[in-house]
């Protein structure tokens, strides 16, 4: 996933203010990948409106993420609905992987 996040990434024109416009081997170390995730997630808010988070589910023990967009801008707004609560997956093991997810889900809704 990781690779497919970074890729759809490019292709928004998204750009790390620490890596610049990729994410090279250099810099795909668990570190610098989760402050470049951290800089998406972000940028996601300001930009484009799209509120992405990681929350943890006591009962199932997993993680869920999460991902609302804010504006009418958003194709398809309709369906995401704040009366709808989230959308997300609740099958998560740890809190990047959860917000991994919510990033790529989130990218896919920016013409």
């Amino acid at each position: 996933m990781k690779e497919q996040l970074i890729s759809l990434a490019k292709e928004k024109e998204f750009e790390s203010s620490v890596i610049g416009k990729s994410v090279n081997a250099k810099y795909s170390s668990k570190p610098f990948y989760y402050l470049w995730m951290c800089e998406l997630q972000k940028w996601l808010r300001e930009e484009h409106r799209i509120n992405v988070e990681s929350n943890y589910l006591p009962n199932i023990q997993k993680y869920r993420c999460l991902y609302v967009p804010m504006t009418k801008a958003i194709p398809n707004r309709e369906k995401y609905s704040l009366r709808s609560k989230y959308y997300g997956i609740d099958n998560h093991e740890t809190y990047e992987q959860a917000l991994e997810e919510g990033l790529l889900e989130a990218l896919k809704l920016i013409p």
